[in-house]
């Protein structure tokens, strides 16, 4: 093992595989280096790049700090490591970890703005360790993003996912810029993944919000139009945020909580707990809004409705708000629809195979068609206007 030199480079260093080359100095490079075996940064040192360095099917191991400047490259294409209590700062550099590469940190990594940091392989962000973009963070497309620590992506910055992104169990993602997970792509959370004021959240591939996952927007939700959007776990939709969903959207036995804007452009499927909370509006403009057998959606805030299937339990809570504008509410047989609250039913129509309940201190306000089919119960103990 010897000493990394000359210090500076200028020019060019080829290590060979069978060489392993060791920096205890602050080591600058402005030439290029080309590592085809092993290339270790020690404790206290520093390694600073502003020229090109390549990995090539070969070992970088950061112990110390790693700089790669302004308008420099690094290019792996073997292992780097950024060990525990190392950094590893990208300032509007490129960083590259090509495809069948692996880039693991269980330190500091810091992709700074107007950086990239493009991933074609394998990137870990482990147990403990932070992984903090204020730049472009690129996962391509076959490429997969593996976060068990703590991964953010800042005010201003871009997280565009092509391919699998994790995060894992006891981890968190925290988005303040601009997340994208792409056609084709798949966002999995494990662990807690928050969405923060003024941050957006776009799906167009497959977002998955697993059991025992929280799922915690307080900005801009978007599931778009062919995008499907599965929680397993607990999804808020916090005071102020918005929800749009305008794809598929499922909520399988489980929890979607609603403080804020929840648009349904698509078709959603409620299997768990949907829950409208008072000060919050659900609008359903899409094709379907399904409330299956078993399920329960409880109302307390304003839900304007378009189309409505229900064969489980839906609740409009005193206080709150279910206008049904156009199209039909069907209560199917064996479902349950309790009114509390109001329930505007205007020159649509409203059609009970099951259970309706009007309880006492609750309306009823009929100005469309409201049929209530052979079979069926019609319990009034409140108060119903039916128009001509």
């Amino acid at each position: 093992m010897s000493q990394l030199s000359p210090n500076p480079n200028t020019g060019s260093i080829t290590i060979v595989s069978t060489d392993t080359q060791d920096n205890s100095e602050n080591f600058a490079n402005i030439g290029t280096i080309a590592n085809y075996g092993t290339l270790k940064n020690d404790p206290g040192a520093t390694l600073d790049n502003s020229g090109t360095l390549y990995n090539y099917y070969s070992t970088l191991d950061n112990y110390g700090t790693l700089y790669n400047y302004y308008y420099s490259t690094l290019y792996n294409f073997g292992t780097l490591k950024n060990e525990s209590g190392a950094y590893l700062y990208n300032f509007s550099g490129s960083l590259y970890n090509e495809s069948g590469a692996t880039l693991d940190n269980f330190g500091s990594l810091y992709n700074e703005s107007g950086a990239t940091l493009d991933n074609f392989g394998s990137l870990y962000n482990e147990s403990g360790a932070t992984l903090d973009n204020s730049g472009s963070l690129t996962n391509e497309s076959g490429a997969t993003l593996d976060n068990s620590g703590s991964l953010t992506n800042e005010s201003g910055a871009t997280l565009d996912n092509f391919g699998s992104l994790y995060n894992y169990y006891y981890s968190t993602l925290y988005n303040f810029g601009s997340l994208y997970n792409e056609s084709g792509a798949t966002l999995d959370n494990f662990g807690s993944l928050y969405n923060y004021y003024y941050s957006t959240l776009y799906n167009f591939g497959t977002l998955k919000n697993e059991s025992g996952a929280t799922l915690d927007n307080f900005g801009s939700l978007y599931n778009e139009s062919g995008a499907t959007l599965d929680n397993f776990g607990s999804l808020y939709n916090e005071s102020g945020a918005t929800l749009d969903n305008s794809g598929t959207l499922y909520n399988y036995y489980s929890t979607l909580d609603n403080y804020g804007t929840l648009y349904n452009f698509g078709t959603l499927y409620n299997f768990g707990t949907l829950k409208n909370e008072s000060g919050a509006t659900l609008y359903n403009y899409g094709s379907l809004l399904y409330n299956e057998s078993g399920a329960t959606l409880d109302n307390f805030g304003t839900l304007y409705n378009y189309h409505l299937d229900n064969f489980g339990t839906l609740k409009n809570e005193s206080g709150a708000y279910l206008y049904h504008f156009s199209d039909t509410l069907k209560n199917e047989s064996g479902a349950t629809l309790y009114n509390y609250g109001t329930l505007y039913n205007y020159y649509s129509t409203l059609d009970n195979f099951g259970t309706l309940k009007n309880e006492s201190g609750a309306t009823l306000d009929n100005s469309g068609t409201l049929w209530n089919e052979s079979g069926a119960t019609l319990d009034n103990s409140g108060t119903l206007y039916n128009y001509y």
